[in-house]
């Protein structure tokens, strides 16, 4: 204990050692006029220096501000271009897709009209068939009904000329039976 007692007494005595020669160095200086003026002139240089150091620092800071905004105004360019590039790419594939669309609907539209003009001439080829078998039906018709009334015709001359022969012999028998009677009266 005694040891570390003195010892803390031999430390603290430096300490205040310390201070007393601190403060005496002082004095000296505040009452010495040469070496207040040399005091000056060092606090005086150790501002500019420091000062410089600041300015140096500042320079230093500003030029890499410059830098850093130079090499973000060249990725802001770069970006600018490929976003032009981007909507360039982009438009030109919309206009492809408009394009390709519209030929899409253009084909449609013709398929669409291609098969009804198809449509509209099987119809019509249809309706002349039909009023070509209709009109030869017709003809046909025409034709039987012209047979049919020849034949109608032939087979009334047929009977009239029947009924004539028939008649003439009826008149003959009447006459062969009158003229026999006649030959068996008379």
């Amino acid at each position: 204990m005694f040891e570390r007692m003195s010892y803390l007494k031999d430390k603290r005595e430096g300490e205040r050692q310390a201070e007393v020669n601190r403060r005496m160095d002082q004095r000296f200086k505040s009452t010495t006029d040469e070496v207040r003026k040399e005091d000056g002139r060092f606090y005086t240089h150790g501002t500019q220096i420091e000062r410089e150091k600041q300015l140096i620092d500042k320079r230093r800071k500003i030029n890499q501000t410059l830098e850093e905004e130079h090499v973000y105004a060249q990725l802001w360019a770069l970006d600018a271009k490929k976003k032009h590039e981007r909507e360039i790419t982009e438009a030109a594939d919309k206009a492809k897709a408009v394009a390709e669309t519209m030929a899409v609907r253009d084909w449609q539209k013709n398929t669409r009209e291609v098969v009804r003009q198809r449509d509209q001439d099987a119809v019509a080829q249809e309706r002349d068939m039909l009023q070509q078998r209709w009109s030869e039906e017709e003809t046909a018709e025409k034709n039987m009904a012209a047979q049919a009334h020849v034949l109608s015709r032939q087979r009334n001359q047929d009977h009239i000329e029947h009924n004539k022969a028939e008649e003439q012999l009826k008149k003959e028998s009447h006459h062969a039976g009158l003229a026999r009677d006649k030959d068996m009266l008379g």
